[in-house]
């Protein structure tokens, strides 16, 4: 009986399946082509693999939002920052200027003059020379002997270097002073500028094609897979911070002074120098941070592009004076590339781009080195940001530097009060600066920025608005961290590591345990606790911890 039910059963069962495979079997028109497609042939091998997840990041880097966002997105992958290595205004080694060229890919021109972009300015400069001479001249006397310093009266003592920092800013705060005062009705782009007193510089970005510490390979060569890998350039991280005396931006950016399609195309003088060896051997340090890249304003501002920077020089007062006027001269030049690309890299941020989003359009900026007798001069145009992985050698673009011989301004002051041996030349060099208009673009300043909310303050819920701008500047502020970085004693690594002396000790520590805590990402801890008297939802709401708006990369 049951073996006659099922065989009663199957016909129809058959004739319903052949219905299913019968209309499965006729696809739509518009899934046939005429060629066969196949997925893409992945390369398995360990160096593609990292390649795909690295591009990946950087593709969600690109799609966050907001301009803060996007600063807050490249340190989502460390928790600790990064291992950078620190750079600033007042530390270039002995024979740095190649090192710094690479780590910036800078071709740098040194000039007897400004480049041939100035030569439309010459008549304007040379008019205006004549006119403010007279007046600098005054105030570069009333500045070095028209009064007492306000450590001078109060009768304390202040090294050579902080003297010369004193004496330099209150030159160029005038001379900036006389300058804008003089230049604004002829060229009225400098009504409309704001005039930053030692403002915050930082940059951060990543270098690659450098070779790896011994510590690396050493740590490789005891991996059986990881063998093979342990001569594969690394990428290293760069983190600078300065403090210029002077700073000037506009609401537009300066023109560019050379053409950057002509550049990528192979021009022959663009040949960058190649430092592959590890910083340390020039003397640099390292140092966990997070990256910031500041500019000198918090996003938002209206005038978000620098024209001109004064930054000091008086590193060279403590600078062995057995390296030459050659290697001054050369860290000179160092100081003028690395204040100007972190410059450039800091304003390049504020519209969206990063060191793994390329820039879509140069920037230009001016830079002055100077302890109020001796000038350089410097001009920059940023024409890439990348520099990690591959880049670093085979970028067709680089940033280009032209930059001028110390000369000085003035010999010294007389007993009558006079100038002595002033230097008309370093002046219109100076005022040719000021000139340089800056010109509204004609194309998409913010392309990887979403077009309604550019900033913080455009977004429209205000929990995710104020929590975004508590963390963003708390990440910015570089404070330290409540858990400071673990790290392994030296008995730890005698006896617990090298040798294992100790097995009845609890394994607590992360080495123990197989955790690498450099790994831990920004936003792996736990949220927020919300009390039950200020829950949103009142007292017995299951909403515990406060919400957190991390972007998504």
């Amino acid at each position: 009986m049951f073996s006659l039910r099922v065989h009663a059963r199957f016909p129809r069962i058959f004739r319903q399946n052949s219905r299913l495979l019968v209309s499965s079997a006729q696809p739509a028109s518009d899934e046939y082509v005429s060629e066969a497609q196949y997925p893409e042939i992945l390369d398995p091998s360990y160096r593609a693999k990292i390649l795909r997840k690295k591009l990946a990041w950087h593709e969600k880097l690109k799609k966050v939002a907001t301009v803060e966002e996007k600063l807050l997105g490249i340190n989502m992958p460390r928790y600790f920052g990064y291992k950078c290595v620190m750079l600033n205004d007042e530390k270039f080694p002995y024979n740095c200027l190649g090192f710094n060229q690479f780590a910036t890919r800078t071709v740098f021109h040194e000039t007897d003059k400004l480049p041939d972009f100035y030569r439309q300015y010459d008549e304007a400069v040379e008019r205006i020379t004549n006119a403010v001479k007279g007046a600098i001249e005054e105030a570069l006397v009333h500045e070095l002997t028209g009064y007492r310093k306000a450590h001078e009266g109060a009768g304390k003592t202040i090294d050579g270097q902080e003297e010369i920092d004193l004496v330099a800013a209150a030159i160029v705060r005038e001379l900036n002073r006389i300058l804008i005062n003089s230049l604004c009705e002829e060229f009225p782009h400098l009504e409309a500028i704001d005039v930053d007193l030692q403002p915050r510089h930082e940059a951060f970005w990543a270098v690659g094609g450098i070779q790896p510490p011994k510590r690396i390979e050493k740590m490789l060569e005891k991996s059986a897979w990881a063998k093979e890998y342990k001569d594969d350039p690394v990428d290293r991280f760069f983190q600078y911070r300065g403090t210029p005396y002077v700073a000037v931006r506009h609401e537009f950016p300066l023109e560019p002074l050379t053409d950057v399609l002509e550049a990528a195309q192979g021009r022959q003088d663009l040949k960058v120098p190649e430092f592959l060896y590890d910083p340390h051997t020039l003397g640099y340090s390292t140092d966990h941070c997070h990256g910031t890249s500041i500019p000198g304003f918090w996003p938002g501002e209206r005038r978000e592009f620098g024209t001109i920077s004064f930054q000091r020089r008086s590193f060279l007062f403590t600078r062995n004076k057995k390296f030459g006027a050659e290697d001054e001269q050369e860290a000179l030049h160092a100081n003028g590339i690395i204040s100007s690309y972190s410059w450039l890299l800091g304003q390049a941020a504020m519209q969206g781009f990063n060191t793994y989003n390329e820039l879509t359009y140069p920037l230009v900026g001016q830079t002055v080195l100077t302890d109020g007798q001796r000038w350089s001069f410097y001009a920059y145009q940023l024409n890439t940001l990348l520099l990690h992985s591959n880049y670093s050698l085979e970028n067709p673009r680089a940033n280009e530097c032209w930059g001028t011989r110390e000369e000085k301004l003035f010999e010294g002051v007389d007993e009558a009060g006079k100038l002595v041996g002033f230097n008309q030349e370093v002046l219109k060099r100076l005022i040719a600066f000021y000139c340089n208009t800056p010109r509204e673009r004609q194309h998409e300043m913010k392309p990887y920025v979403k077009p309604t909310e550019k900033h913080l303050a455009e977004i429209a819920d205000p929990q995710k608005r104020k929590w975004l701008e508590e963390t963003f500047k708390h990440i910015m502020s570089n404070r330290p961290r409540h858990w400071q970085i673990p790290e392994i004693q030296h008995w730890e690594k005698i006896y617990q590591i090298d040798h294992d002396k100790r097995p009845m000790d609890a394994r607590r520590k992360f080495f123990q345990l197989g955790e690498n805590p450099y790994n831990r990402r920004l936003d792996n801890h736990p949220p927020k606790y919300i009390p039950k008297s200020i829950r949103p939802g009142g007292p017995k709401s299951k909403d515990k911890f406060e919400k957190q708006y991390y972007p998504d990369c």
